[in-house]
């Protein structure tokens, strides 16, 4: 059994040229906003890179939505907005080149991915 765990983004695991990983993919993200605060809205995903597998290159696998409405000045906390997603089992097939699973949170959100499986 493989892990990788990604908390800032960039890279969750990196499938080799010629082998296969499977397993499962579980992605988590919060988006907080603070007082005063406009309203925000974000999409943390992770993508496919590589090509010559059985995934094309910049395709998305999962991806959540986060909306945090504006709060007002007068509010005593921020807002946030969570959300937490699993997918699997599927399989990711490398071809002649490697291929990777990309984590991208975007602006305010914090997160991390966890891919459970393993390469044969």
């Amino acid at each position: 059994m493989s892990n990788s765990t990604n908390v800032d983004g960039g890279t969750i695991i990196t499938v080799p040229a010629g082998k296969t990983w499977q397993g499962h993919l579980s992605l988590a993200a919060t988006l907080a906003v603070a007082i005063n605060g406009a309203a925000a809205t974000r999409y943390p995903k992770v993508t496919v890179s590589g090509i010559g597998g059985n995934m094309t290159d910049g395709d998305s696998l999962t991806s959540l939505a986060l909306f945090v409405p504006a709060v007002a000045i007068t509010a005593v906390t921020g807002s946030l907005a969570s959300q937490t997603i699993s997918i699997g089992p599927f399989q990711v097939q490398a071809g002649a080149n490697p291929v990777s699973l990309l984590l991208a949170l975007g602006s305010g959100v914090s997160g991390s991915a966890v891919a459970a499986g393993e390469i044969f």
